[in-house]
């Protein structure tokens, strides 16, 4: 089961542009949108004429206007404001992409490639691949547990990385369809801040896999350093047991702390 960035970006897309009928909303929020602009400007107009009647002052509050004008065109640009979002914060994706879990490819041999004798090269090097592990696990028994550590320490990172992914798209794809209320609410003053919190947390659920690519990369980084450096037999594979173990133990804190972090920086 595939379950790579651009596999879970596609189906996102594909559900929200096809499924979700977000231009049908946003028509009817348009509309809705310009009526709670009239409404704004009549109330603020009656309201100032009855208070300063006499007076030579416009009969309206110029900055409530022209804020309730910018609130009616940034949904009637709705569609372009989320594409130049999504553009923008997609692309910052691409930075540390290659720390994901599912970019991960065992080392190729360097052999002469052959069509004819691809086949019976890949084979010969799965045997040898085989060989090789259990000449190790003969040598050394904690080389097992090794491999098991190894083994969890993908599937953990995997797993997160796709459960991540489609629960940052659906909030993403939800916050779409609330972004556009938000706007039309804050029409009026008093609900301006719905609109600043929803750019806000937007924003911040899209920045969330950089901690996240972060953890993965630091971890492995690490995990190899100390793999490099310890070429002591059995006491070495010991020691990467502990070491790999600890490194699992520090990803599932770090994942945690990291979504209280941005959280905290954006909200």
């Amino acid at each position: 089961m595939d379950i790579s960035y651009n596999v879970l970006l596609s189906l996102y897309q594909d559900f929200f542009e096809q499924e979700l009928h977000l231009q049908e909303i946003t028509n009817v929020l348009k509309i809705l949108a310009i009526a709670f602009f009239l409404l704004n400007v009549y109330t603020g107009m009656f309201s100032k004429m009855a208070n300063r009647f006499g007076t030579t002052t416009l009969p309206f509050d110029e900055k409530k206007l022209f804020s309730s004008i910018l609130m009616v065109l940034v949904l009637v640009f709705y569609d372009k404001l989320l594409a130049f979002l999504d553009n923008i914060l997609l692309s910052l994706d691409q930075t540390y992409s290659h720390f994901s879990p599912t970019s991960f490819s065992p080392p190729e041999q360097e052999i002469d490639e052959d069509p004819e004798m691809e086949g019976l090269l890949d084979g010969i090097g799965m045997l040898k691949l085989f060989a090789s592990e259990a000449l190790m696990v003969l040598q050394d028994p904690a080389y097992i547990v090794l491999l098991l550590l190894q083994g969890l320490a993908w599937i953990i990172d995997t797993a997160l990385y796709g459960v991540f992914l489609l629960e940052r798209f659906f909030f993403i794809g939800l916050l779409k369809v609330l972004g556009a209320i938000a706007i039309v609410l804050a029409i009026f003053e008093k609900f301006r801040d719905l609109f600043y919190k929803w750019l806000k947390l937007y924003i911040a659920i899209y920045l969330l896999i950089f901690p996240f690519f972060l953890i993965i990369g630091f971890g492995n980084y690490v995990t190899e350093f100390f793999q490099e450096n310890i070429d002591i037999y059995f006491i070495g594979t010991q020691i990467n047991v502990v070491i790999l173990t600890i490194m699992i133990w520090l990803k599932l804190r770090l994942f945690k702390k990291s979504y209280d972090i941005v959280y905290k920086v954006f909200t």
